[in-house]
């Protein structure tokens, strides 16, 4: 009886086989870590007179957002001065891509500060 079956009769057996072995064959190409290179968005909650959290763990290309939810204005100022989120007034945010060698000669990260009140303080690593 086998002699008797038609080419048609192995289509969907071919095609099993060759969806599978494309599936495998993909996931052999395309790289794992692909999520690990997506730029990812910090958010720093300003209260109180407080950036929230102090310091944070980022890499150029990730993006950060200051949300001013105190009852005054802010700014996040690089306490090298090479950026600034300008006046965030209260219910404001701005965001900011960091860039590529932010902090780089402080060691430490990127420091930052508010100009109205110096005493506020925060990092970016």
């Amino acid at each position: 009886m086998a002699a008797n079956r038609q080419p048609a009769d192995y289509l969907p057996a071919r095609r099993n086989w060759l969806g599978g072995t494309l599936s495998v064959a993909g996931w052999l190409v395309l790289p794992l870590p692909l999520k690990g290179l997506a730029a990812t968005t910090h958010e720093i909650v300003i209260s109180s007179l407080v950036f929230a959290p102090q310091q944070i763990s980022a890499r150029a290309g990730d993006r950060v957002t200051w949300r001013n939810d105190d009852i005054v204005p802010h700014t996040a100022t690089a306490t090298d001065h090479s950026w600034d989120t300008g006046i965030i007034e209260p219910g404001q945010q701005i965001t900011l891509e960091i860039p590529a060698g932010a902090g780089a000669g402080a060691g430490a990260g990127a420091t930052y500060y508010c100009l109205y009140h110096p005493s506020m303080k925060g990092r970016i690593r």
